[in-house]
């Protein structure tokens, strides 16, 4: 009787494990920095938090010695007992093509079976993976990337004074181009996604007095990023963690407002600042129908999400 239970729980987990999605999670951790923004370290934590999926791997892209020391400090925080490899990558677009081990690290998993890649970051990394080993675009099951736009579409949060660039495509255009060019299932998941997901002071307060030195590192950052928000943006209602709504769309693209539309690449009037000021820029645009590669948008979160995020670092242990 004790050898049928045993059998039975061993079965059972196997089957959760099985049920389980398989993502790879390529991001550009910039959190600890003046300016660096916190979206990407609490989509890492709303990930870390989520029990349907199974981490592969993380990869790190654009600025990835910063990237690494980060991750990894929030991976020993959160995540002690998981043993969650991260890799680095590419450390700027002029490295598209180039394999570093991240992309090594990314061909050896999807070897291992399919994949859901979530792109927080230029897509440097997925790129060159497709470049390098396009027999692999079979093996990724979908590419959730957080960029993207709807035709005329401006990134001004409301009451701010500055409009956001799209910044993952416009840092590496070309990387994103080879996504359009492939055939692995895209999913676009940028501003328009998260436009409603707005977190403030209130919500992550409680961090302040936790017994928990990653919960008080993470309040003292996310404070410092919604003064930058009130600052230099002129938002006063906090500020949007836009790349949850990205690891959202790609667990849960049943919850959102995900559509089918075509997308394409073309050059207008600049609409924003960028770090190098040009009269015209990129543009990736979607349409609700026409020619082009058939894509999948996500155009609104569900009003639940915030409080999702929220529990996701309700931690409060030693």
């Amino acid at each position: 009787m004790q050898q049928l239970l045993i059998a039975l729980l061993l079965l059972g987990h196997l089957t959760a494990s099985a049920q389980r999605q398989r993502v790879w999670l390529d991001t550009d951790m910039s959190a600890g920095k003046w300016f660096g923004d916190m979206d990407d370290a609490l989509a890492l934590l709303y990930l870390l938090n989520d029990t349907t999926v199974d981490i592969a791997g993380i990869s790190l892209v654009h600025g990835v010695k910063h990237a690494d020391r980060v991750t990894r400090q929030l991976l020993l925080w959160y995540a002690p007992e998981r043993n969650i490899n991260v890799h680095i990558g590419a450390d700027s677009q002029r490295e598209i093509g180039v394999r570093t081990a991240a992309v090594n690290a990314l061909e050896h998993s999807l070897s291992a079976g399919k994949l859901n890649i979530i792109a927080l970051g230029p897509a440097t990394n997925i790129a060159s993976l497709l470049q390098l080993r396009p027999d692999l675009a079979d093996s990724i099951a979908s590419i959730t990337f957080c960029a993207g736009r709807t035709a005329g579409k401006t990134f001004t949060p409301t009451g701010g004074k500055v409009r956001f660039s799209d910044y993952n495509f416009e840092h590496d255009t070309a990387a994103a181009r080879i996504l359009l060019e492939s055939k692995v299932p895209l999913v676009l998941a940028g501003y328009e996604c998260a436009e409603q997901l707005m977190m403030r002071h209130e919500h992550y307060a409680h961090l302040r007095k936790s017994a928990h030195k990653g919960d008080r590192w993470l309040y003292r950052k996310l404070k410092r990023w919604e003064n930058v928000w009130r600052t230099f943006f002129g938002v006063r209602n906090g500020f949007i963690p836009f790349d949850v709504a990205t690891v959202e769309a790609a667990l849960r693209p049943q919850s959102m407002a995900i559509n089918n539309v075509t997308a394409g690449i073309s050059v207008a009037e600049s609409d924003s600042r960028s770090i190098i000021k040009t009269h015209e820029k990129p543009y990736l645009t979607v349409f609700p129908s026409g020619d082009g590669r058939v894509v999948s948008f996500c155009a609104e979160s569900p009003g639940e999400l915030l409080g999702k995020l929220l529990i996701s670092i309700e931690r409060n242990e030693p």
